[in-house]
This record gives structure tokens, sequence and C-alpha cells, in this order.
């Protein structure tokens, strides 16, 4: 584990979380995956899914995604992203909440996509660990660290934990998460 954090951080220490995701899905093959706050889509392609969901408020950030079968581009917020996924029935396996760093924002994408995720689905949320008081600050990584105390006081059924390495991402999970063959024997 060591030599892999360390591999990571040589590049970029401050996107070791592009790496992490992108390999997360790589292991658990997600069906549909959305992404909150592309900016310019360095994690969004690089996740591997079935049909990727991307998401933000600024139409040039989209154009860092190609149009393929796949990909659904959505130029608006979470509640948008809950209104495609309602018209077609659709769960999602993984998300990534990135855009607005903000506590209240943080809780209300969660809270907003809810109901749109299946019993399997893995959440992830950035920028939950500055380094220090400069990058709590709103142009960097804000005050999402703290939507996650409150979200566990929330959200019981769900557990959450925090990798303590800066910018931070924390990961939601329902509790219990267990693998399909140990569900079957319960």
């Amino acid at each position: 584990m060591k030599r892999y954090i360390r591999r990571i951080f040589r590049k970029e220490p401050e996107s070791w979380h592009v790496s992490f995701i992108t390999n997360l899905s790589k292991i658990i093959k997600p069906d549909n995956y959305a992404e909150l706050g592309i900016y310019e889509g360095e994690t969004f392609l690089k996740v591997c899914a079935s049909h990727k969901f991307g998401v933000d408020i600024m139409e040039h950030a989209l154009n860092f995604i190609p149009n393929q079968n796949n990909i659904t581009k959505i130029c608006g917020t979470s509640k948008d992203l809950a209104n495609v996924l309602s018209l077609g029935s659709i769960k999602l396996d993984l998300l990534f909440i990135d855009a607005n760093h903000e506590c209240d924002e943080v809780i209300k994408d969660f809270t907003v996509l809810l109901p749109h995720l299946s019993d399997r689905c893995i959440v992830l949320f950035h920028d939950t660990f500055p380094k220090d008081i400069l990058f709590s600050e709103k142009k960097y990584c804000g005050d999402a660290y703290r939507a996650l105390p409150i979200l566990s006081e929330r959200y019981k059924l769900w557990s959450f934990i925090t990798i303590p390495i800066h910018p931070g991402i924390s990961i939601g999970s329902r509790n219990p998460l267990y693998p399909e063959w140990v569900k079957d024997t319960l």
C-alpha cells in the first residue's frame, strides 16, 4: 500500500484522487457513473463505466467530454441529474461529488441523488481533507469537509470514511455493504 501511495504522489500530489477513482472504477465496474463538477474532465475521462453522466453548471466544462452514446452531458445541477435519472429509472453505482465545495451544497447533492443510488453504490466526496486553513477557503476545498459528520448523523444506514490526504476523498456506502454471495446467505 505504501508503495502504491508513493507512486501516486510522485507525479501530482494534489491530483492523486484521479488514479484512486480510476482504479476503483476498474475494480467495481459500475453500470452507471455520475460526476458532479467536471472542470476539465480529468477524472471523468478516466473512469470506467457502462454509462457515464457528466454534470456541470458551466457549459464549457462539458466540452472536455466527447460526444458518445454511453455519455450523457447535463448542463445543470444534481437536481437536473435526478430528473434525467428518474425518466429512465436509472440507479447510480458510483457517484463523484466535486461541484460546489460548500458544506450545504455537498449535503444537498447527496440528498437529492440518494433515491437514485443503487444498493451497491459508492459515493465519493472530493476536497474533504484540506491540509491547512488556507485550503479551506472557498477557492480551494471550501468547507466540504464539514458535510461528512452531518451526513453521518442524518443517514444512519450509510457509512462514511475520509482518506486523510490533502485534498481528501471521503467514501460513502450503504451500511452494511456485503458481497452478493453473502447477502444470499443472510
